[in-house]
Parts: C-alpha cells; structure tokens; sequence
C-alpha cells in the first residue's frame, strides 16, 4: 500500500488580543455575549501557521477533549512571527451586529498552552467582511467551534497599527532629584511628549515612598498627599510612569522622582 503526504501551506492573517476588546472597561474580565466594542481599524497582532490543508480546525477533538484542536497534523501556532504553545485552534465564533446596519462574524482563537497578552487568554480575527473604523459592533450570538469549516484565507482584521513609540517626559532632571520647600505639597506638574499624537495617561508605579504620593493621571500634576514635615533635608521617593493609552500595546516611558 502506498501513502502520500499532501502538501503542507503556510497562512498568514491580523487578529485582535482579548485585552484590545477589553480595554474599554465595559465588557469585564472575559469577552463574550452582550458586549461591545468599537472597530479601531488596526489589527494588534500577526498569526501564522503551517498546514496540509486551508481549514482552522475547532476544538471538539474525540482523542483530547476540549481545548485542543482537533486537527493535529499542522496548525502549530505562531504569534508576530514567533512560535508560541502547541497548536491553534477555533473556539467560538461571534455573530455582531454592527452600528452600521450590517451583520460581521468574529471567530475567536486559542492556542494550547499559551495565552495572548494582557488580559484574556484568546485572540479574535473576522471571518469575511470586516467593518470599518468607528463601527461600534455588539456580540448577539456566540457558539462553539466544530470541525474544519474555518477557512484561513477568509480570517482578518484589517492593517497592523504601527509600533507604538514610547513616550518621553520633558521636564524631569536627568537624575529624578527634585528640590520641595518644607510643607508643600506640589513636587512638579509632569509634562510629556509622544511622538505618535498618542493621548497620554500618568501614574505612579512604584517607589519606596509611593504612599505619599499623588498624581493626577491625566494632567500628571505630582504631589505629597500630605506636605511632609521635615527637620532638615529628607529624601521621599516615588517611580512615575506615563502612558500612552491610544494604541495597543501600550507604550510606557518610567521615571524615578526624588523630593
């Protein structure tokens, strides 16, 4: 008896990071039925695989149960280029209704033993059309994954958003020293500069004193939650961060401040 070994393809598509839909703060600690988002028009990541065949397969495996593909020659996944866990595979699709009057479908992808980045553990790419930018779309519909329906030649989700660039604080001292008279509570009204247009947010990250500090996280206006009484020079230190939230991931540039 002869066997042949049918050729193997490689396919290439954007996806979007369960963090990216969550970052809304809306839809909780898992994306599901219910929640909503609005199309960004950017894509976060690049997934890639090697197959013998064109087909995403789901996760309804007889041998391995649940969680893992029920494909196993192929689908080993990777992630910006990189291989990461074992195989991908489909776990659901979503069926979202879209500001714009039309119906979209959102297939959501594990991976065995890897979880994407941020907060969630899966990743999403449409299946067909894709909405455009500024489409607030809504999960009506979820259902499971079976079998090897799920083209890869039909996955996407539009142009990979540029490196996010990080941003740089402007006015803080090379060396994060700044001198405060006793019993003031402003330490510096913290300006920033991002090279992408990119809205920036402040906050405060860590530090040996970072209990006594605030910050406001838009404006970046440091101070002492209470002025400090000192005799004599005192060291209170805190690590300031700034963010630039627009884009994801997020882009952060640190600074150490001593007052």
């Amino acid at each position: 008896m002869t066997y042949y070994q049918t050729g193997f393809n490689s396919y290439q598509w954007t996806a979007f990071t369960e963090a990216d839909l969550l970052a809304n703060g809306r839809n909780g600690t898992s994306f599901g039925l219910g929640d909503s988002f609005v199309m960004s028009g950017k894509a976060t990541v690049t997934m890639s695989t090697v197959d013998n065949d064109c087909a995403l397969n789901g996760d309804n495996s007889f041998w391995y149960g649940d969680n893992a593909s029920e494909d196993r020659s192929g689908q080993d996944a990777s992630v910006n280029g990189a291989a990461v866990g074992c195989k991908m595979y489909a776990e659901s699709y979503h069926v979202l209704h879209g500001s714009d009057g039309k119906t979209y479908y959102l297939i959501e992808i594990n991976v065995e033993g890897y979880s994407a980045p941020g907060q969630g553990d899966s990743f999403y790419s449409f299946y067909g059309a894709k909405p455009m930018a500024g489409v607030q779309l809504t999960v009506v519909q979820t259902c499971n994954v079976s079998g090897n329906w799920v083209d890869y030649r039909c996955l996407g989700a539009g142009d990979l958003a540029p490196p996010n660039t990080p941003p740089q604080f402007t006015n803080v001292p090379e060396n994060g020293v700044l001198c405060v008279a006793e019993n003031t509570k402003l330490v510096i009204d913290l300006n920033a500069t991002d090279a992408d247009g990119d809205v920036l947010g402040y906050k405060i990250v860590g530090g040996a004193d970072a209990g006594a500090f605030t910050i406001d996280a838009n404006t970046g206006l440091l101070g002492f939650t209470a002025a400090p009484i000192t005799n004599g020079p005192a060291r209170r230190t805190a690590r300031t961060a700034m963010r630039s939230s627009w884009r994801s991931p997020t882009a952060e540039a640190a600074s150490s401040t001593n007052a």
